[in-house]
Order: C-alpha cells, then structure tokens, then sequence
C-alpha cells in the first residue's frame, strides 16, 4: 500500500509544468514555494531548473521591462486625457 501523497510525488511534470516551474523560478519563486506547489521535492526542482544561473539578469530585464510598460501606458493615459477634452472641445464649438 502506498503512503499517501506518494502517487502525486511519482509522477513526472509535463513539458508545460516544465515550463511554468522555470517561468516561476525566472520570477523570483523559491525551489521551496515551486516544490510546494507541484508536490514536489525541492532537489527536484533543482534538477528540473539546471543552471539557471541567469535568474537576476532575467528578473532585472523584467523590471526595466516593466517600467517601459508602465511609462507607455502613462503616456496612453495623458493621451486619451487630451483627446477627450479636445472631443469636448469640438462637440461645444459643433453646438454653436
């Protein structure tokens, strides 16, 4: 008889498992916190990410990233601003 949660640990990860426990790693998730998740061992984890050594570089990309994200939509905001007051604008001057 097996022991409970023995099943689940037996079981190999799918390539898109595979796949989100490296993107969770990439985003700064512990082996522990994925291990957790997937009901896995942590040693696993480590196996399955080799060496992502990459990981701070990668995370530093995704933050300069997003901070070029949220200028553009600053910037699309300020515009939509403008263009709704312009709207306004031209909708008073049609009433005259």
């Amino acid at each position: 008889m097996e022991a409970k949660g023995e099943k689940v640990m037996a079981e190999k990860l799918s390539q898109d498992k595979i796949k989100e426990v490296k993107s969770m790693y990439m985003c700064g998730y512990t082996t522990s916190q994925i291990a957790k998740k997937f009901k896995k061992h942590h040693s696993t984890i480590h196996r399955i990410l080799g060496n992502l050594d990459e990981r701070p570089e990668v995370i530093l990309d995704f933050r300069e990233d997003l901070i070029k994200v949220q200028e553009l939509i600053s910037s699309l905001e300020f515009a939509k601003t403008v263009l709704e007051k312009t709207i306004k604008e031209i909708m008073k001057l049609n009433k005259k």
